[in-house]
């Protein structure tokens, strides 16, 4: 399997370490968002909105870190009960749930917390509000780092 990834990026580390959790061999291809990289056309094909990681499994072209992390899961986990992706509709739910946290919040919060900045507004006032909000996120992180839950929440926390 190909993986077009970027060192800096959390979401290319997430998947590499699920990739060693489940003993997975990746070939590494690194790419620079130059418009001169050499594997810019093989890149573009797989994933047209040119984003890590992008995983190439054969034929098969698949962009976005947590699309990624649910296909090795249930492709090449070896079981379709796997602890880190378990088969219990229940179990799989919280991990879902956990896999997308960011999204309805983090993200959020942090475009309220820059958009000021983004926007021209008053940047000391918005950002004493938005800086509330970041604050908040933070605890509901911590509060969801249960020891009950799946290992995968430790992944998923990186990104």
């Amino acid at each position: 399997m190909d993986l077009y990834y970027h060192p800096i990026s959390p979401p290319c580390w997430s998947v590499l370490l699920l990739g060693r959790e489940l003993d997975l061999s990746f070939n590494l291809q690194q790419i620079s968002f130059a418009p001169d990289c050499p594997l810019r056309e093989t890149f573009v094909k797989l994933n047209p909105q040119h984003q890590v990681p992008t995983l190439a499994d054969g034929e098969f072209g698949l962009g976005e870190s947590r699309a990624i992390l649910r296909y090795l899961l249930t492709a090449h986990s070896g079981s379709d009960d796997h602890p880190l992706y378990p088969k219990d509709p229940k179990a799989r739910a919280v991990i879902e749930s956990r896999l997308d946290f960011d999204l309805g919040m983090l993200y959020r919060r942090a475009y309220d917390y820059f958009s000021p900045q983004w926007n021209s507004k008053s940047v000391a006032t918005e950002c004493d509000v938005r800086r509330h909000s970041l604050s908040q996120h933070s605890h509901e992180c911590s509060r969801l780092n249960q020891p009950k839950l799946y290992i995968l929440q430790k992944y998923m926390l990186t990104l």
